[in-house]
């Protein structure tokens, strides 16, 4: 939900902006690539303490960071999150001349196909022995998901999903080395 500042809010804003700079500057962050990532969180920060009155009790550079660091956090936690992270290889000609060779001729061909079928029947056993909740669980933690991305999408508190994620690990063991 997007919600425009007041006269008062951008004033306020204007008079503090200086706190973004020296915020990346104090995390040794690359303007160029944080800058749009923590605006946002200060900006929100300049709403949430004029209308929060207990927020007046911190100063206005502390509350800002504490929103800064928290989108910088989340810039990194969806960045490398595992669904995210895709190898990419060029096989073009590695050089001008048609008599050089390309990167594909010296790198086996990945048998994708086959990994894929070896893990669907992977999966298939693991799912004959768990429950359907339990299996939604195992095919969102290997898209990358964390435990408490999980929890929170399952309305479930996350100690289950962390208890319910141990107890499974000896299942999966089972069946991938057996």
């Amino acid at each position: 939900m997007q919600i425009a500042l007041t006269n008062e809010q951008q004033k306020f804003a204007a008079e503090n902006h200086s706190l973004v700079g020296h915020f990346l500057r104090k995390k040794k962050l690359d303007e160029n690539t944080f800058y749009d990532e923590v605006i946002f969180a200060f900006l929100q920060a300049v709403i949430d303490y004029s209308y929060r009155p207990s927020a007046k009790n911190y100063p206005f550079e502390a509350f800002a960071f504490r929103s800064m660091t928290s989108a910088v956090n989340r810039y990194w936690r969806k960045k490398y999150r595992r669904e995210r992270i895709a190898p990419m290889t060029s096989l073009e000609r590695m050089g001008e001349n048609n008599d050089e060779y390309s990167l594909a001729d010296f790198i086996a061909a990945h048998n994708a196909p086959l990994l894929d079928f070896e893990t669907e029947l992977l999966l298939l056993e693991i799912q004959e022995k768990v429950s359907p909740f339990e299996f939604n669980i195992i095919r969102l933690k290997m898209r990358g998901y964390q435990v408490k991305e999980i929890a929170s999408m399952q309305n479930v508190p996350l100690i289950q999903i962390q208890k319910m994620l141990t107890q499974l690990q000896g299942t999966i063991e089972s069946i991938c080395y057996k």
